[in-house]
């Protein structure tokens, strides 16, 4: 995932920290990274600042490092303005207030750092803590753009099939199809239609590609005559409510 790390100058130790967490342990991209720029003297404070927007803009998900300056509340408010999910990680004995609205948005996910044990490098500790959250963050922000994304595909109207035969033949269980993109033939020798179509449905990416519940109404329902004894039941949901 493309991510951008926004923060506070005094937490830029951290910041760092956490890039190289998200980078190297858990193989996310990042896609600015502010605090090495900071030491740049090749670019004016404006280029800077253009530099630090487009890495808002380019990056999946923005992981907030919290409280941060007025530059960070630009980044935060930028982000929440264009849609981007905001991971925040608040600083021990930080949180925002009820006050700060903006941090209740759907878009923002908040986690906080716990206050670090006696005996332990405090600074260390929040900075590897910080960068687990972030992680975590970033995990829940993926899961949710899987979920849309499911969401999505079956709104979606798949492909119309042209030609579609499917049965028994010699045995096995075929499925046939042909679109205007391409012709996909499978054949399967199960021990029943179901098993042959629970194969078929996870050995082969073009399947899944038309759509799964697509598939279940064009062959399974359509198939399933509802007589076992003539050997068409499949499985499908009308089967199974009968079974249950």
């Amino acid at each position: 995932m493309k991510v951008y790390i926004a923060g506070g100058r005094d937490n830029r130790d951290i910041v760092q920290w956490i890039i190289d967490k998200l980078r190297h342990a858990y193989d996310h991209e990042i896609t600015h990274n502010w605090v090495t720029e900071m030491l740049n003297e090749a670019t004016t404070k404006k280029q800077k600042a253009e530099l630090d927007l487009m890495g808002v803009v380019t990056a999946d998900a923005i992981v907030l490092l919290y409280p941060g300056g007025p530059g960070t509340n630009f980044e935060f408010g930028y982000a929440s303005a264009i849609g981007k999910p905001v991971v925040v990680v608040c600083m021990p004995n930080e949180y925002p207030l009820p006050g700060e609205i903006f941090y209740q948005r759907d878009n923002v996910i908040l986690y906080k750092v716990p206050v670090p044990p006696e005996n332990v490098d405090a600074k260390l500790y929040i900075a590897d803590d910080a960068a687990i959250l972030a992680a975590n963050g970033l995990s829940e922000v993926a899961k949710k753009n899987l979920e849309l994304s499911i969401k999505m595909a079956a709104k979606k109207k798949p492909p119309a099939l042209e030609r579609m035969r499917y049965g028994w033949k010699n045995g096995y269980f075929f499925v046939s199809t042909s679109t205007n993109d391409f012709t996909f033939t499978a054949s399967y020798n199960g021990d029943s239609p179901r098993d042959a179509l629970n194969k078929l449905f996870n050995d082969n990416s073009l399947v899944e590609g038309l759509g799964r519940i697509y598939w279940e109404k064009k062959i399974i329902n359509e198939f399933c005559k509802n007589d076992t004894t003539k050997g068409l039941c499949i499985g499908c949901r009308t089967c199974k409510e009968k079974e249950g």
